[in-house]
């Protein structure tokens, strides 16, 4: 027959059983005084953890673990193993209880308490943003899949820098799950920041295992760029970019690569905008023709938005002007001598040379389109006396903006009588 002595219990087993049968006979093996009568408490669990430990460890009079009836016993240190929980109690005086110590008085019969360890639910799997998502959305929507017999999940978001929490809530599965996902939107606006966010979900109301940690960046909206348009075709070898301000920027970045796909140049750019924000190319693009990208990005409170759509600009070389006047071989009696030609798009000034039939330059001018030109020509009036009577002379002409060269067109003479 077993005494008190030889009634150790693993403290990790999951079961624990004394008849009925042999309680009742033996009763009051635990009197020390006979006339006064002593109950073995049963200690137990079910599942997987470890049976509290009771204060007194038995009552006046009694042997350890023997109690009088109606003896107040605090129970503590119930610690349920990795991956289980504590459900609930068994003839303690607060059977609903989750917490690791509970109270019982020693009832006069059924002299039993057990803690109650329930497996927990595992993690949720995160679906959406994904780990390391940029969002320009304050409040956007997150998705995970459902967690089989889930009744609730609670979600948090955490800021990276100093963990605090910012938002935190719980929702009920029926809810906001449908077969395979649960969505929500942020409960309110998120400021631009890093943050972290993970669910854990509830079976019976016991917190599972929370899911691993997704990072999302707030950031920013990028600006919406307004020149060069989309496929534009630019004639300046210095273009200026223009985009649309964003409010409380800190700086911006203009990025342009070339038509290889290499980088031309990324350059940081101050905040100081009127109706549009611009930057003008610090270099002259010169001979180097093609299709060009360009972008820009914006920092606001420490946050650095994605670029914007890249746009495409063709930077194209200008066009051939034709000569229209004087003819080639024309005379003259004496300057001034009127010279015409079709005007180009894009160009912007004309060089202008008339040289001696040796090659010797002898006028050599800029004219400007916007005072020479009118209705697709432009014309001006020579009088140079580096020109002298009895001589042919040849001139030609092109167009020019920045470094954009036209072509030359082809020589034309004419002759000063």
């Amino acid at each position: 027959m077993p005494t008190n002595q030889n009634l150790g219990r693993d403290a990790f087993s999951t079961d624990t059983n004394f008849g009925s049968d042999w309680i009742a006979q033996n009763a009051s093996l635990g009197a020390v005084n006979p006339a006064q009568q002593c109950y073995f408490l049963i200690i137990s669990h079910t599942g997987k953890g470890s049976d509290p430990s009771a204060v007194p460890d038995r009552s006046s009079g009694c042997n350890a673990g023997y109690y009088h009836v109606n003896e107040s016993i605090s129970l503590s240190g119930a610690a349920p193993q990795s991956g289980w929980a504590i459900a609930g109690w068994s003839g303690s005086q607060d059977d609903a209880s989750r917490r690791s110590s509970n109270t019982v008085l020693m009832p006069a019969n059924a002299h039993i308490v057990s803690v109650i360890y329930a497996e927990m639910p595992p993690a949720p799997v995160l679906v959406t943003p994904v780990d390391k998502a940029r969002s320009e959305a304050a409040r956007p929507s997150f998705t995970w899949q459902v967690v089989s017999g889930a009744e609730k999940y609670t979600w948090e978001i955490k800021r990276i820098d100093d963990n605090t929490t910012v938002q935190r809530a719980t929702y009920d599965a029926a809810v906001r799950c449908d077969a395979f996902t649960c969505e929500i939107p942020a409960p309110d606006d998120l400021p631009l920041g890093e943050y972290k966010w993970h669910v854990a979900a509830y079976v019976e109301d016991i917190i599972g295992h929370w899911s691993v940690y997704h990072q999302l960046h707030i950031i920013p909206p990028a600006p919406r760029l307004r020149s060069p348009g989309v496929d534009a075709v630019v004639y300046g070898g210095r273009p200026t970019f223009k985009w649309y301000p964003v409010a409380d920027a800190q700086r911006y970045q203009v990025e342009v690569f070339n038509p290889d796909a290499s980088q031309l140049g990324r350059w940081n750019v101050g905040t100081t905008c009127d109706v549009f924000c611009e930057f003008r190319l610090p270099f002259d693009l010169e001979m180097n023709y093609g299709d060009y990208t360009w972008q820009v990005n914006v920092m606001k409170w420490d946050m650095v938005s994605d670029w914007s759509a890249p746009r495409i600009f063709s930077y194209t070389r200008l066009a051939r002007n034709t000569q229209l006047a004087p003819e080639s071989g024309s005379t003259f009696a004496a300057q001034p001598v009127t010279f015409r030609w079709t005007a180009v798009t894009g160009a912007i000034f004309y060089q202008f040379q008339i040289e001696n039939m040796a090659g010797v330059k002898l006028h050599a001018q800029l004219y400007s389109a916007a005072a020479h030109c009118n209705a697709g020509e432009c014309e001006i009036s020579v009088n140079d006396p580096k020109l002298t009577g009895g001589s042919e002379y040849r001139w030609h002409v092109r167009g020019k903006n920045g470094r954009n060269f036209a072509q030359w067109t082809p020589w034309w003479t004419f002759t000063l009588e």
